[in-house]
């Protein structure tokens, strides 16, 4: 319900307000990906727990059972060697904590109907048990949703998707990117884990659909906590 109001409400004030203030634009496959300018104020209470973030004026919200706070750690993906499938450029990408073996739902949700999303796991230049996947067990929900590995810091034995089920070597810590193709509003997986819970950086970056919000005089009755950063 929050979700829903803050969107709706963010999408009467047009990109003025709304557009993010420190997104990167990935490129990747001929596409422009923007990365996500999370709120680090928007901890929800009483419905859940989750993180709202703006990429190029589409309303974002990240639930995740795993995830631990709504605090951001900003990574230079451009430096990483490992990352070559896409071009970073000089761009920073804001990075959210989850425990990606928790076992439980996580979901990615939008204001509009997207079609490409790139999911970005791990941190550049670093191989720490807190930042990068190991042994967690992701399963896709929606089997209308192409799910492909973009990148891996290992070829060999490194990230896997079958049938939806999206998963690295156990014994290794390794980062990379996901992808998702296909034309949905939610994605979802649910997390499960066959040794730990699996601490980990991630975040996402998405293509950003061609028609704009509209704008409005409404801009000025909506506090600025809901649709833009409370800068620190």
């Amino acid at each position: 319900m929050l979700f829903e109001l803050r969107t709706t409400l963010c999408a009467l004030t047009g990109a003025l307000v709304c557009l993010p203030a420190s997104a990167g634009v990935i490129q990747y496959g001929g596409q422009e990906y923007v990365t996500i300018d999370w709120n680090t104020d928007s901890e929800m209470r009483g419905e859940g727990f989750g993180a709202y973030g703006n990429a190029g004026g589409v309303e974002v919200f990240f639930r995740s059972v795993g995830l631990t706070s709504t605090d951001t750690v900003s990574y230079d993906y451009s430096t990483d060697s490992a990352f070559d499938a896409v071009s970073f450029g000089g761009g920073m990408v804001e990075s959210l904590t989850i425990f990606g073996g928790e076992s439980g739902l996580s979901s990615l949700s939008f204001s509009q109907t997207v079609g490409d999303v790139l999911i970005i796991i791990g941190a550049p230049g670093q191989s720490s048990f807190a930042t990068q996947l190991g042994a967690s067990r992701w399963e896709f929900q929606d089997d209308s949703i192409a799910m492909d590995v973009v990148d891996s810091e290992q070829n060999t034995g490194g990230f896997r998707i079958d049938d939806g089920l999206f998963r690295s070597p156990t014994a290794n810590q390794i980062s990379g990117i996901l992808g998702a193709s296909g034309e949905f509003n939610t994605l979802e997986w649910l997390q499960g884990s066959n040794e730990g819970r699996d601490k980990l950086q991630i975040s996402f970056a998405v293509v950003v659909p061609t028609v704009p919000a509209p704008g409005g005089a409404l801009v000025l009755l909506i506090p600025a906590a809901m649709c833009g950063r409370r800068r620190r």
